[in-house]
């Protein structure tokens, strides 16, 4: 690799790992910059696995308050994703680059929309169905199995699709949910890069290059997020999402 590539990798690694840390949709810049690296579609998919890991990872310490609060409930969502990613990661390893480019767009819009008005429909649902909501516990962990498939499987806006999931289910606090969100992708991203380790999908030198900047990128965003505003990150998560969502639709 070239200098100028290296430092493209780092610096795309940086700006990713604090967007997943905050919210999720990395992959966004991440994908794009790996194939500018000269990486083919699915293997620059497989390696953005490894790149952005840290990302969320090295949020975790910044959330330990948050994590240690709803341990068992971390514990719990994570089995479930860990499910759903394990099946996504296959049906990537069996697929084709052109399936998932078609359905992208529309998850991620969905997802968007049900973050934006997940508060309202779990204050619907309480006054409905009693004071969990409709999506809490077992409906909940399935909506989370559901979407980890498309997680493991590419990921783009996964970040914006689990919080979504998260405030349905009753956690309206931003850094509760964002600190569950982050050990869940976590986890999401570990089950991948074993996968694809294994499938030798992973071009590991700039996948590596890309995951010191994102882990950087990631520790430090974590620390930024819980100094701003709740209202302000999640109208900064809305727009996030309808960006990915016109970006896939064009593209």
């Amino acid at each position: 690799m070239s200098i100028e590539v290296i430092l493209m990798l780092v610096a795309a690694g940086f700006v990713a790992g604090g967007i997943n840390a905050i919210a999720g949709g990395a992959t966004l810049l991440s994908f794009p910059v790996l194939m500018a690296a000269g990486l083919p579609p699915t293997i620059a998919n497989a390696s953005n696995f490894v790149a952005v890991l840290p990302g969320n990872a090295a949020a975790i310490p910044a959330y330990a308050k948050e994590i240690g609060k709803y341990r068992n409930d971390a514990l719990k969502l994570g089995a479930f994703s860990l499910a759903g990613a394990a099946i996504g990661a296959y049906l990537l390893v069996i697929s084709t680059d052109n399936f998932f480019l078609n359905i992208v767009p529309w998850l991620i819009l969905t997802a968007t929309l049900l973050f934006a008005f997940g508060g309202k429909i779990n204050e619907y649902t309480t006054r409905k169905f009693g004071r969990s909501g409709l999506a809490a516990g077992w409906p909940g962990y399935g909506l989370m199995f559901l979407f980890s498939i498309y997680g493991g499987y590419f990921g783009a806006g996964l970040g914006v699709i689990t919080l979504a999931v998260l405030k349905i289910m009753g956690y309206l606090d931003f850094h509760e949910a964002n600190a569950l969100k982050n050990v869940t992708n976590t986890m999401v991203s570990l089950l991948g890069v074993g996968i694809f380790t294994v499938s030798g999908m992973i071009s590991w030198p700039e996948a590596l290059v890309m995951m010191v900047g994102a882990g950087v990128g990631g520790y430090s965003s974590a620390w930024f997020a819980r100094k701003i505003s709740q209202k302000l990150l999640t109208f900064a998560v809305v727009i996030l999402g309808l960006c990915l969502s016109v970006y896939y639709f064009i593209k």
